[in-house]
C-alpha cells in the first residue's frame, strides 16, 4: 500500500479519535445532554426533573427497558415531583476506557 493510500485510511480514524479524545472537558466526564424543560443539575452526572406523573413513569419505564445504567428515582418532597436521574459509576468508567482508546488510536495513527 502506498504512502498516500495509508494516509487516506488513516485520516478518518485520526479524525474521529481527536474529536472524541477532546470532546469530553476533563477526564471521567461524560456530560448528560443539556436538560430538558424544567430540569436543574443536581452533581456530577445527576439531573433532576420536574415531571407529572405519566411523564416519570413513561421515564422510568424507558430506562428500565433500554436497561441504562442511570439510577431513577421520583422526589415526592414537593410539586411538582421531580425525576431524579444519576448515572452509576460504570458509565463513567466506560467513558474514561474510551477516551483512553481514542488516545491510543490517534497516537497510532500519528505514529
Amino acid at each position: 500500500m502506498s504512502d498516500a493510500a495509508a494516509e487516506r485510511l488513516a485520516q478518518p480514524l485520526a479524525a474521529t479519535s481527536t474529536d472524541r479524545a477532546s470532546g469530553l472537558r476533563r477526564p471521567g466526564a461524560a456530560a448528560l445532554p443539556a436538560g430538558p424543560a424544567g430540569a436543574a443539575r443536581a452533581g456530577r452526572g445527576s439531573l433532576k426533573w420536574s415531571l407529572a406523573e405519566r411523564r416519570r413513569q413513561h421515564v422510568h419505564h424507558r430506562v428500565d427497558a433500554a436497561e441504562l445504567p442511570v439510577r431513577h428515582e421520583a422526589c415526592r418532597t414537593a410539586r411538582p415531583y421531580k425525576l431524579a436521574l444519576t448515572k452509576s459509576g460504570a458509565l463513567f468508567e466506560h467513558e474514561l476506557r474510551k477516551r483512553d482508546d481514542d488516545r491510543q488510536d490517534l497516537v497510532w495513527v500519528e505514529g
